[in-house]
């Protein structure tokens, strides 16, 4: 195994240390919140507080008037950042593995990472949203 490794450029390595370690946390972040010992139930007040941020809004059409929009869709998290290095790395080790080159290998690397951050999103979100209707 360790000869395998030492054969990877620098590059591949870093894809490498990058994948592991958050793959890692990744698993241990998702047993615990299926277990239920995520912490939200602790917070649940600021939890619920959080996610609906409100600002307010100028809608330009109707004369200036000022309209409250609500966002519960959090994109800027610690569990998306780690989604978002998890798939990074991986990507970056399949893409870079089938031999493309590094600035293409991280495009589509930065590409899987957003993507993927958009889904749990959309994902967390419908799931707070379904758990609020019940």
């Amino acid at each position: 195994m360790q000869e395998w490794f030492e054969t990877l450029s620098t590059f591949e390595k870093i894809l490498w240390y990058i994948s592991i370690p958050f793959t890692l946390i990744f698993i241990i972040q998702l047993v615990l919140t299926i277990a239920g010992l995520d912490g939200r139930k602790l917070n649940r007040k600021i939890d619920e507080e959080d996610t609906e941020e409100v600002i307010r809004h100028t809608d330009s059409q109707n004369s200036g008037r000022t309209e409250l929009v609500s966002f519960g869709l959090s994109f800027f998290s610690l569990r998306n950042f780690i989604v978002f290095l998890m798939v990074f790395g991986w990507v970056g080790v399949y893409v870079y593995h089938k031999g493309l080159s590094r600035d293409m290998t991280l495009l589509f690397a930065v590409l899987a990472g957003v993507v993927t951050m958009v889904i749990f999103s959309v994902l967390f979100y419908l799931s707070h949203k379904v758990k609020k209707q019940y």
